[in-house]
């Protein structure tokens, strides 16, 4: 059929997607809001370049469907990043969207909403007034995506964050224009911080984390030009380059986390951060950490992500056994042993 091939000097030109910067984890009960970023992406070498810079281990996550990823539980709520021009940081949102199993079922302005739909030619988006604001019923959630570069390690693509919060949705988008602003144009360079808030409705307090985005540079430097990385000419050409994809998974079963989960971190997470400290501090090798999660989990995983908390029980007590310096760690297969130490 004529007009069914796009041009490709029209065809829209797109960052690549290095990975995520997160800030919930997934336990046993419900996601956990985290006051510390948790950083994940399928280049391991870039994870461990963060894991030195931010503190925390590199390991391997299996998120789920088949994919292998690495990820780092990191110390810091602070991190460096560069953000490009709006229309790439932003990609587009904030948004409204709708999301099931069996991927996105609106997109939605507030006033026009865009629903997929199955056509003998394809699938194709009509269109049709807001359906959250006719049935009086807020069934969508806001989406904001920040995609920022990391200047402090290898350049492989731009890193994501995606928040559901409406404290991110109102103030990212203020922040990424006022920096442009004041700057012209260019790369700006940031940080990005996970706040904790505290919020008391109905006699009802609750703890939360949201993303703020912020300049190390004062007004007068940012006027200045000291937070510019790259100036471009009123003259010089450019193509346009929109921001990395959407999640091309139906829902990522790890950014379900909203603003108002609580900050506190349970056992759960208590139990991997001190796991992820023994693993640094006693130079466990890939392998042998997979094999001992392995072995703790009867054969069922290879990383402690979905380790209910009796498994990471038994994890922590290996790898104290290990620091005491009573007993060591064996590969054997797919499987780490404890061995004793022979007495000195």
């Amino acid at each position: 059929m004529p007009g069914t091939v796009t041009p490709l000097s029209e065809m829209q030109r797109r960052a690549v997607d290095a990975g995520r910067l997160r800030y919930g984890v997934k336990t046993e009960r419900a996601m956990k809001a985290l006051e510390f970023w948790r950083i994940t992406s399928r280049d391991e070498s870039s994870i461990r370049a963060l894991a030195k810079l931010y503190g925390g281990t590199a390991q391997p996550w299996n998120p789920g469907r088949g994919r292998s990823e690495w990820e780092v539980l990191t110390e810091a709520r602070t991190i460096n990043v560069i953000v490009p021009p709006p229309h790439v940081a932003l990609g587009g949102t904030p948004i409204y969207e709708m999301w099931t199993a069996a991927g996105k079922q609106r997109e939605c302005d507030g006033r026009v909403v865009e629903i997929p739909s199955d056509t003998p030619h394809g699938t194709v988006k009509v269109e049709q007034p807001c359906i959250c604001d006719h049935q009086g019923k807020m069934v969508c959630k806001p989406i904001t995506r920040l995609s920022v570069m990391l200047p402090d390690i290898p350049f492989t693509g731009l890193w994501m964050m995606e928040s559901k919060g409406w404290n991110a949705a109102k103030e990212l988008p203020g922040m990424v224009d006022l920096v442009f602003e004041l700057q012209e144009h260019g790369f700006a360079r940031a940080r990005l911080t996970l706040e904790k808030r505290t919020k008391t409705e109905n006699g009802k307090t609750s703890h939360y984390v949201v993303p703020v985005l912020s300049t190390p540079a004062t007004p007068n430097q940012v006027a200045l030009g000291a937070a510019r990385m790259v100036s471009i000419a009123a003259n010089t050409e450019t193509r346009s380059i929109a921001a990395p994809s959407e999640p091309s998974t139906p829902i990522d079963p790890d950014s379900e986390v909203a603003e108002a989960e609580v900050v506190d971190e349970d056992q759960v997470v208590l139990l991997r951060r001190t796991i992820h400290q023994h693993v640094a501090n006693l130079g466990v090798t890939t392998d042998q950490f997979r094999g001992l999660c392995f072995a703790v989990s009867d054969g069922q995983h290879y990383t402690p992500n979905n380790l209910p908390e009796s498994d990471l029980q038994r994890l922590v007590g290996a790898l104290e056994k290990v620091a005491e310096g009573t007993h060591r760690l064996e590969l054997r297969g797919s499987s780490t042993v404890l061995m004793r130490t022979a007495p000195a």
